[in-house]
């Protein structure tokens, strides 16, 4: 992002705000109150020395795509076991407890290349007076490359905990390779949040009134942790993405320029990458902590140069329990409308909303290509002004009817400018699509669309929708073909009632036919050769119940 930041404070996380993926267990030691009686082991960490970042990011915060440094990655390379204290007898097994502390850090995380848990052991990490906790993690979070990254504990300690049954005979494996060490904006004390986070007061919370129309878009928006070359740690926003075959892949849509830095050996950083969901205040003021979760990890699978452009996967299912949304997309030109938001996490904080009103123009931004930028102008709204800052970086914008056309570049737009200089760049949905370049990992098109129905836009999936698409044949008593259809389509429907109601919904939940059918001869013709290619539904309601089929039309 091109602009001064302001730096305020990012809220404390209680001890149910923040859960990896894990089994959102409370530590052994919690039920113990003389292991800490006792506890006497300590890692110390040399504070470090800021010089070098502060000057670096005096010249990054006012220059071109440049994702938000936030905090250093600290080389500590120490056996978490050579320094824990060691509790036997505790619940029929061993505890290990290692405390770890870095003089004036804002939040700590840990790092491990070197990192296995056995089946039936566990892994807590928490604060130094029990208001975060994150685990348990267990043999679930272990990877092929023995890697492993924590959320930001906050405060200038943290503590490691280790529980091993006295059945497990396995040895776990877990090395402080490294440790995160956030300087700005993660403020410890939740009380000095106050209104407004590390971003500027102008910003609006996205559960303000600005958001009423944009819920089910808001739960697909992600902050997201960078581990980024030469020892730093960066901030930028990313969304869920829904594909054609609505399989709930876990793409995430952000911007190139957050891994500009990461020229070589990109799988060790971003198999270390922390994935923020729903961190937000679940009102419009910012006095109510919030409840997110968090996955680690991704793959990169498509980069868009001239339009700014990153497609990741993650590499973790999405659960369900993480209430996440799948936004939909429109590549059309035609689909800048005269309203729309764009939705983000401005220096690191909770969740925002910006407001557009007047028709994003197409337009060409500094030294990407021709046309590959949209330029959208801010307009102040009930409850502020909303802007985007550095950390918005990769930010979906919305148009009026909720589809993603553009991720965010930068701008000019800062609480302090005038109205006229509060506008922002985002590389284009349209240009992503397929102008970027020929091969596949440069197009956003094979991977949104991978059924190559040659659609241009669509339609959000959440775990509610999933379930409604997925093939229902109770009995085998339906068939359809062809597969996909073309002109027609044959629907075989076997010890049903006499009647029933078949009807084809499109992407948009509208019905493209209906009729109803005499079903004693088993099967019905749908005509098909005006409808586009596509994703439809299936529908067949009869007194027997309803059944519902995904199908797909090709021209």
């Amino acid at each position: 992002m091109r602009r001064i930041f302001l730096v305020m404070a990012l809220v404390l996380a209680s001890s149910q705000m923040f859960a990896q993926l894990s089994t959102l267990t409370e530590p052994i030691s919690y039920k113990n109150s003389a292991v800490f009686s006792s506890l006497n082991a300590q890692l110390n960490v040399a504070e470090p020395s800021l010089d070098k970042a502060i000057a670096e990011d005096q010249v990054n915060d006012t220059s071109f795509y440049k994702p938000r440094h936030f905090g250093l990655v600290l080389n500590v390379k120490e056996d978490f076991f050579a320094h824990a204290q060691k509790f036997s007898n505790i619940d029929n097994g061993e505890l290990y407890i290692l405390k770890v502390k870095v003089p004036k850090a804002q939040a700590l995380m840990l790092y491990s290349n070197n990192f296995y848990i056995p089946v039936g052991a566990q892994l807590h990490i928490f604060n130094y007076d029990h208001t975060q906790s994150i685990g348990a993690f267990t043999s679930q979070n272990n990877r092929k490359d023995l890697s492993f990254a924590s959320e930001l504990i906050y405060g200038d300690e943290m503590y490691i905990e280790y529980y091993k049954p006295y059945s497990v005979k396995e040895q776990a494996q877990i090395e402080i390779t490294e440790l995160g060490y956030a300087y700005r904006d993660c403020l410890k004390d939740y009380a000095d949040y106050a209104e407004y986070g590390s971003s500027g007061s102008c910003n609006v919370n996205v559960n303000c009134s600005e958001g009423d129309s944009t819920r089910k878009q808001q739960r697909g928006v992600m902050e997201i942790v960078l581990k980024l070359p030469n020892d730093y740690i960066g901030w930028c926003t990313g969304s869920l993405v829904n594909n054609t075959s609505r399989n709930l892949k876990g793409y995430v849509l952000t911007a190139l320029h957050c891994i500009e830095d990461i020229t070589s050996n990109t799988a060790s950083y971003m198999n270390q990458f922390i994935f923020y969901f729903n961190f937000e205040s679940p009102g419009c003021t910012a006095s109510t902590q919030p409840n997110c979760r968090t996955l680690t990890g991704c793959t990169e699978i498509m980069t868009g140069e001239s339009s700014d452009c990153l497609l990741l996967l993650l590499n973790d299912t999405v659960p369900s329990s993480f209430n996440t949304y799948w936004n939909g997309w429109n590549t059309n030109t035609s689909a800048l409308t005269s309203s729309g938001v764009g939705i983000h996490h401005p220096a690191g904080d909770i969740k925002k909303i910006s407001t557009y009103t007047t028709t994003p123009q197409v337009t060409t931004y500094d030294s990407y290509g021709s046309g590959a930028h949209i330029k959208v102008n801010w307009v102040q709204t009930t409850n502020g002004y909303g802007i985007t800052e550095g950390g918005s970086s990769g930010s979906p914008l919305f148009n009026s009817n909720g589809l993603i056309i553009g991720t965010l570049t930068g701008g000019a737009s800062a609480c302090n400018v005038s109205a006229s200089s509060k506008y922002d760049y985002y590389g284009s949905m349209s240009y992503h699509w397929t102008t970027n370049g020929t091969a596949d990992n440069q197009r956003l098109k094979p991977w949104l669309d991978p059924l190559n129905l040659g659609v241009t836009q669509m339609v959000g999936d959440d775990y509610t929708t999933y379930s409604s698409l997925q093939d229902v044949e109770k009995d085998n008593n339906i068939m359809v073909y062809p597969l996909p259809a073309k002109d027609y389509l044959n629907v075989s429907i076997q010890g049903m009632a006499q009647s029933a109601t078949i009807e084809l919904l499109d992407i948009n939940s509208k019905i493209v036919y209906s009729a109803k059918k005499n079903l004693k001869d088993s099967c019905c013709t749908i005509n098909t050769k005006t409808l586009a290619s596509g994703v439809y539904i299936l529908r067949v309601l009869s007194q027997k119940g309803i059944w519902t089929k995904k199908i797909i039309i090709s021209k």
